[in-house]
C-alpha cells in the first residue's frame, strides 16, 4: 500500500514505524524505499544500496544491500539484541527487466491473453530472469536467518505488489498476489489456504504476534488465527481501489472494487457510459474527465464476474438479471465500505484531480523543458473544485521557486 497522499492528508497517521517501536522493535527499511512522507515513516535504521550486483546485462536495479542486514545480524548495530522488524524490499521484478537471461524462450508459459510470439516469448524471459533475481535475494535474507540462528524465532511474510500487467487495476490479475508466511511451529509447511485476506491485515497480524492487541479502527484483522488454523475463513468481503489519476498520466478512471469468495463487484466511475449519460443529461464536463475516458474505452460501468466458474473475468454479469440479487447486495456493501473509507466518491459527486507529491500537474505539462504539451482542449478547463490539494508545502516552494 503506497500511503503519499493519505499520509500527507492526515499529519497524525501512524504506520507500522510507530506502532512497532512503541513495542520496543528495531523497524528496518532494508532495499527499495517507496513511500512518503519520511515524516510517517520514521525507520530505526535504513539500508540502502546504490548498485546492482552482477553483470550490468543480467542484473539492472540495486541490489538489496543484504550485506548491511548481515552487519546488523552479526552484532555491527548497538540495537542488535532487540526485537526487529525488517522489511526486505527487493527492485525486481519492476522493469527495466534484464536484457541477458539464463532463461531459454522456450522454457516460458504463455497465457491465454498474450500473443505466442518470438517477442512475447523474449520478453517473458526477461521478466522472468528478473523474478529469478528477485528470489536469489530473498534466498540469501533466509540464509541469513540461518546463519546467525534467528530463523527459527523469526516470521517471514513473503509478498509481491502486484500481477503481471497488473498495475493501476482491479482485475485479478493484478489484485492476486502470492502470500506466503514461515512460522516456525506454527504453520504447517505446505498449508495452503484460499481465505480472503488483503494487505490491510499484515500489521495488525504483526500486533497480535508481538504481543499487542491492534487498534479497533484498523480496516484490517490479524490473520494469526487463521496461521494457527483455528480457521480457515477470514473476510466475507475484500475491497480495492484504483484511482489512475495524477500519478504517471492524467487521465481521471476511479474503480472502487468489493469481492466475496464467489462474486466479484466493480464500479468505475467515470466509464464512457458515464460521461455520455452526462453529456446526454446537459452536465458539464471538463476535457479532462473525457480524456480519462476515452483511455478505457471499451471499460463498462460495472462489471460482475463469478471467480469461480470465470477466474480470468471474461464473461461480466452486471447485466444479467438473474444476478440482480446479488450485483445489488455488492454494490450496496460496496458504497456503505466508500462511506466507512470516507472516500471523495462516496457522495456521487464531482471527480477532483487529486495532486500528488510527483507533481504532475496539467498546468505544469507545457513547460519547455516538458516532452508532454497540455491538449488545447484542456486549457482554462479545470475549476478549483477539480483538484484535492494534497501538499500545499510543495506548491508553496513552486511558487517560491517562481520568484527567484
Amino acid at each position: 500500500m503506497r500511503l503519499e497522499s493519505l499520509a500527507i492528508r492526515f499529519k497524525d497517521t501512524r504506520t507500522v514505524c510507530h506502532y512497532l517501536k512503541d513495542l520496543d522493535y528495531d523497524v528496518i527499511l532494508c532495499g527499495k524505499s517507496h513511500v512518503n512522507p519520511r515524516s510517517a515513516f520514521p525507520w530505526t535504521i535504513e539500508m540502502h544500496s546504490k548498485k546492482p550486483a552482477g553483470d550490468p546485462k543480467m542484473y539492472t536495479k540495486p541490489a538489496t544491500p543484504l550485506d548491511q542486514l548481515e552487519a546488523y545480524f552479526a552484532g555491527g548495530s548497538p540495537n542488535n539484541q532487540r526485537p526487529f522488524c525488517v522489511m526486505v524490499t527487493s527492485y525486481y521484478p519492476h522493469g527495466e527487466h534484464p536484457k541477458q537471461t539464463t532463461l531459454t524462450e522456450d522454457s516460458v508459459a504463455i497465457t491465454r491473453f498474450q500473443e505466442d510470439s518470438p517477442r512475447t516469448r523474449a520478453s517473458e524471459a526477461q521478466f522472468n530472469q528478473a523474478v529469478k533475481n528477485s528470489d536469489e535475494e530473498f534466498e540469501r535474507a533466509l540464509a541469513l536467518l540461518d546463519k546467525y540462528d534467528l530463523a527459527d524465532n523469526t516470521v517471514v511474510i513473503y509478498a509481491s505488489d502486484h500481477g503481471r500487467f497488473g498495475k493501476w487495476s482491479v482485475y485479478d490479475r493484478g489484485l492476486s498476489v502470492p502470500f506466503v508466511v514461515r512460522w516456525p511451529g506454527v504453520v504447517e509447511p505446505g498449508t495452503r489456504s484460499d481465505a480472503l485476506v488483503s494487505f490491510a491485515d499484515v500489521l495488525p497480524t504483526m500486533m497480535e504476534i508481538a504481543g499487542a492487541k491492534p487498534d479497533s479502527d484498523f480496516d484490517g484483522k490479524s490473520l494469526q488465527s487463521l496461521l494457527k488454523g483455528q480457521t480457515d475463513s477470514h473476510h466475507q468481503y475484500v475491497y480495492s481501489v484504483m484511482t489512475n489519476q495524477a500519478i504517471i498520466n492524467a487521465h481521471v478512471f476511479p474503480g472502487r472494487m468489493i469481492r466475496s469468495k464467489q462474486y466479484k463487484y466493480t464500479r468505475n466511475y467515470n466509464a464512457m457510459e458515464v460521461v455520455q449519460r452526462k453529456e446526454k443529461a446537459g452536465e458539464a464536463l471538463t476535457a479532462f474527465l473525457r480524456m480519462g475516458a476515452e483511455q478505457h474505452p471499451n471499460v463498462p460501468e460495472e462489471e460482475l464476474f463469478d471467480m469461480i466458474k470465470d477466474p480470468h473475468e471474461q464473461n461480466n454479469l452486471a447485466a444479467d438479471p438473474a444476478y440482480r440479487e446479488i450485483k445489488s447486495e455488492l454494490k450496496q456493501k460496496l458504497q456503505q465500505w466508500l462511506v466507512t473509507q470516507n472516500d471523495f466518491l462516496k457522495d456521487e459527486g464531482s471527480m477532483p484531480f487529486l495532486a500528488t507529491h510527483k507533481h504532475f500537474r496539467l498546468d505544469l505539462l507545457n513547460h519547455p523543458k516538458n516532452k508532454v504539451t497540455l491538449p488545447r482542449e484542456l486549457k482554462n478547463s479545470l475549476n478549483g473544485y477539480d483538484f484535492y490539494q494534497h501538499r500545499n508545502e510543495s506548491r508553496q516552494k513552486e511558487s517560491n521557486r517562481g520568484r527567484e
